[in-house]
């Protein structure tokens, strides 16, 4: 590896191979080619070629990158990166929280305010329950932050590799709000536990289309009375005995007519709360659906606000259409994943 810096080094004092720094998101990877595609700010998309000498900061090697990680890459102009860095965001001693003290938070019953600091169309397609959106990029953020400047305040984002979650930890202490907390792994890391995932009924309501899938998992005698207009009749018992079948057969469990397990499902029944949303949406995460979601607040919810309903027995096949345009391949962009075929993750449309 020595020699090759040394052979490298001189190469470009002669003039022959400029050194460049490049920095931008993980859009494509591919481990078996040792390729990285990155999104540069001002350039476009650039092929960054790995080999044996690559250097890793901050990850164990390229199985450890994913899109959209921010990375920092070294290289001669034209060759495989000498070094590449994972660019990470931290906080301040003592404000990062793992997932279990977030739970603890959640569920003790202490006065909190939990915030999501994603954009808000990430926040309505999938955020964590009792979650409030606000962004730091908002020019009234701290004005939508709690006149109680004692409160426990408790912000994630969308990763690591994103400032969200720093920067508003940073703008809440500058407002003089003096309780402050930050969990740094954001909506990727909660997903990747299968915690409960909400999905807003007003972003629902405009992607009612096939690229979507919205399972009505009451029974059928409720369903037909009313259901969401597009919804498909998928009850509980019915998805539990799916799972049933496919253990004693030994077959991988999916829904009938949706192969592609990176589709976004969503999941509803009267309440987010209730017994059939909540075992249904599991089963659907435990089956490999990395994008499904509850509806907040359920048929109930959407009912009261006046969105579209219908009568009579809802559909029983899923039509499904796959956007054939890049998609999320982890849970790490909007904590609900897309799993293409290796050997490439490709993600698109990064926040």
């Amino acid at each position: 590896m020595q020699k090759s810096f040394l052979f490298l080094t001189l190469f470009v004092l002669m003039g022959g191979v400029q050194a460049e720094t490049l920095k931008g998101r993980i859009a494509e990877i591919s481990p078996q080619a040792g390729t990285i595609v990155i999104q540069v700010e001002g350039k476009g998309r650039e092929v960054i070629g790995t080999d044996a000498d690559t250097r890793y900061e901050g990850a164990a090697g390229l199985n450890d990158l994913g899109p959209p990680d921010l990375i920092e890459v070294q290289r001669q102009e034209g060759g495989p990166a000498a070094r590449i860095r994972k660019v990470l965001f931290d906080l301040p001693p003592g404000l990062a929280i793992s997932i279990n003290e977030l739970l603890g938070i959640i569920t003790d019953g202490q006065p909190h305010q939990l915030y999501d600091t994603r954009p808000h169309d990430l926040f309505a397609t999938a955020h964590i329950p009792g979650a409030g959106s606000t962004s730091p990029e908002d020019e009234d953020f701290p004005g939508r932050l709690p006149a109680d400047k004692d409160m426990l305040l408790v912000f994630y984002g969308r990763g690591p590799t994103f400032p969200d979650t720093a920067a508003a930890v940073e703008q809440a202490e500058a407002a003089g709000h003096t309780n402050l907390k930050g969990y740094l792994d954001g909506l990727p890391g909660w997903s990747e536990t299968r915690l409960l995932l909400l999905s807003e009924a007003s972003w629902l309501a405009k992607h009612r289309n096939p690229r979507h899938v919205v399972l009505d998992v009451r029974p059928r005698t409720v369903s037909s009375r009313s259901h969401i207009v597009g919804a498909v009749a998928m009850p509980l018992s019915e998805l539990q005995a799916m799972s049933q079948r496919t253990i004693a057969g030994q077959e991988s469990p999916r829904l009938p007519g949706l192969s592609d397990r990176g589709a976004p499902v969503i999941v509803y029944a009267d309440d987010h709360t209730s017994r059939e949303a909540v075992r249904a949406y599991k089963l659907l995460r435990e089956w490999g659906y990395d994008r499904a979601t509850v509806l907040k607040n359920g048929f109930t919810g959407w009912r009261t606000a006046g969105l579209p309903t219908v009568s009579g027995p809802a559909a029983t096949r899923i039509v499904y259409e796959n956007d054939l345009a890049p998609a999320p391949s982890n849970p790490r962009e909007s904590g609900a994943a897309h799993s293409p075929p290796p050997p490439v993750r490709a993600v698109a449309g990064l926040p």
